[in-house]
């Protein structure tokens, strides 16, 4: 049996993982990215739900930290959020790495 098959791995696309290295983003930021990447192409979905609780199980950050790091992966466009209610939120991967913005304007 394959090794990597058997212990397995996610695919993850070569620009999104080079991108996200020199994104700067904090480091809640880059485990939250990471966990939404893990709901979301781990699972072969556009889109997933995952409510905070699931986030802090994920991530091990605190609540706090997790709202930060959504705020910060939204606001910079690598994260999409789809928020139906207070209590459904939808997350998805932004794929188009040319848009997601750096953390200091580019003068």
């Amino acid at each position: 049996m394959n090794t990597m098959r058997r212990i397995g791995f996610r695919k993850i696309p070569n620009d999104i993982y080079h991108t996200l290295q020199k994104s700067r983003l904090s480091g809640g930021g880059v485990v939250l990215v990471m966990a939404v990447m893990d709901m979301t192409i781990g699972y072969h979905k556009e889109w997933a739900n995952i409510s905070l609780a699931h986030f802090k199980r994920l991530t091990d950050l605190s609540k706090q930290s997790v709202c930060n790091s959504i705020k910060e992966a939204e606001a910079r466009h690598i994260i999409f959020c789809h928020r139906e209610s207070t209590r459904k939120t939808a997350y998805s991967l932004n794929y188009y790495t040319e848009e997601w913005l750096p953390k200091y304007p580019i003068s």
